[in-house]
């Protein structure tokens, strides 16, 4: 595979990094789910769309021809952050965060994450950006994996409140993986000659 020499705008590689951060009080909230870390998690989440919207505004003024791909990448990241945010909050609201999927899930998000955001940084080293977002991919899939398999164990729970609750945060989780494995595909896209 052939990569081209692609300098990523320092906007986006600042709400790359934003979103890796939420992901990170996410999965540290999921591992230990306690109110001080819910408000961890809320706080990166304001910081990321705060970082969202300036990108979102100083990536309308640039002038460089990939403008609209560079754009669809900071909503892709958006919508990533946002989700495993809302996921933490909604754990946390229905007091069902310490679940063991929920760790594994947020886990393997912290890590596709750091890996975006690695891979949009140095986007013009092919092979190494490859295999970052390769990785990536992979880690989402196994989010979009496990979330199958808790959402079917979950239609056997008795408690149907809980089993509701449950599910509303496996689908945020599960939503946080797609857009991360979508923006994957978009850098790949961008970045490939």
């Amino acid at each position: 595979m052939t990569w081209r020499s692609s300098p990523v705008p320092e906007i986006l590689l600042g709400q790359a990094q934003a979103c890796a951060a939420v992901m990170a009080q996410a999965a540290s909230f999921f591992r230990n789910p306690t109110a001080a870390n819910a408000l961890v998690v809320r706080d990166a989440g304001v910081q990321a769309r705060r970082c969202a919207e300036a990108a979102l505004a100083g990536l309308k003024l640039e002038s460089d021809p990939r403008r609209r791909d560079w754009l669809e990448l900071s909503r892709r990241l958006a919508e990533a952050a946002s989700d495993a945010a809302a996921a933490a909050a909604e754990g946390h609201r229905f007091s069902v965060s310490g679940a063991p999927a929920l760790v594994g899930m947020s886990a393997a998000l912290r890590d596709a994450a750091r890996e975006l955001a690695a891979a949009l940084a140095g986007g013009c080293r092919g092979a190494e950006c490859e295999g970052l977002l390769v990785s990536a991919k992979q880690r989402a899939s196994e989010v979009e994996r496990v979330h199958r398999s808790e959402r079917a164990a979950a239609l056997d729970d008795p408690n149907v409140v809980q089993e509701l609750k449950l599910r509303t945060v496996l689908g945020r989780l599960s939503r946080a993986a797609e857009a991360c494995q979508q923006t994957a595909d978009r850098i790949a896209e961008i970045l490939e000659g």
